[in-house]
């Protein structure tokens, strides 16, 4: 799907240290489907790498909402993850 390439183009984007590519293809996914929990997901790691916390968190926790059905084990992860960012 549109979703899923756009995702799979900010991964690369952001592997080759272009932050601001990846922000944009994946803001132009989440325009597309804002309850995408993969598109929330990659967006808060993003915002947590360029330590813009608060983006992050607020993404976080969409991923939470959105992804507890399709991506138990990891909204587990993230939720431990989100404890340990509350704790710094």
């Amino acid at each position: 799907t549109n979703l899923e390439a756009f995702n799979n183009l900010a991964t690369i984007y952001k592997k080759q240290k272009e932050s601001e590519k990846a922000r944009g293809v994946l803001n132009r996914a989440l325009s597309l489907d804002p309850d995408h929990p993969g598109t929330n997901y990659n967006l808060a790691v993003l915002y947590e790498e360029n330590r813009e916390i608060k983006s992050a968190l607020y993404f976080y926790r969409r991923f939470i909402e959105l992804g507890a059905r399709n991506y138990p084990s990891l909204v587990v992860q993230v939720k431990e993850h989100l404890e340990g960012m509350k704790a710094q």
